[in-house]
């Protein structure tokens, strides 16, 4: 039979995760939304969202009838509003604010939970 160990409550670091599955899908009003928290124009929150969905950039362009240079340029403002500095980090953000408002519809201009809310730092500049 094997032996457990038990361990103390005071023996080194112990770390909680909690895991929930996200859906690509997008609650009603989060694109409005977005708009409002960041600033962001409609065409912009737009393709935000659209990249929040999984689309790649050039799908996204595609789905809103514009050039892929044109989406590129929107994606520099959003990069500028948000703070993001890559697509990767603008969806993490994305579905973190998608996290904190719930996927309830929404109809609160700016959500106190956001208020205070920081882009974390990368390592990429």
């Amino acid at each position: 039979m094997p032996q457990t160990e038990r361990l103390a409550a005071s023996e080194g670091s112990y770390a909680v995760v909690f895991a929930q599955r996200l859906s690509l899908s997008l609650p009603f009003g989060f694109v409005e939304q977005v708009q409002s928290v960041f600033g962001l124009t409609p065409k912009e929150a737009r393709l935000a969202c659209s990249l929040a969905e999984g689309l790649s950039l050039k799908d996204a362009a595609q789905r809103q009838g514009i050039r892929f240079k044109t989406a590129r340029s929107y994606l520099e403002g959003i990069f500028q509003k948000t703070g993001a500095h890559q697509q990767s980090q603008l969806v993490a953000v994305l579905k973190t604010v998608q996290l904190i408002l719930g996927n309830a519809a929404m109809t609160e201009r700016r959500p106190a939970a956001l208020a205070d809310y920081q882009i974390p730092a990368t390592d990429a500049a």
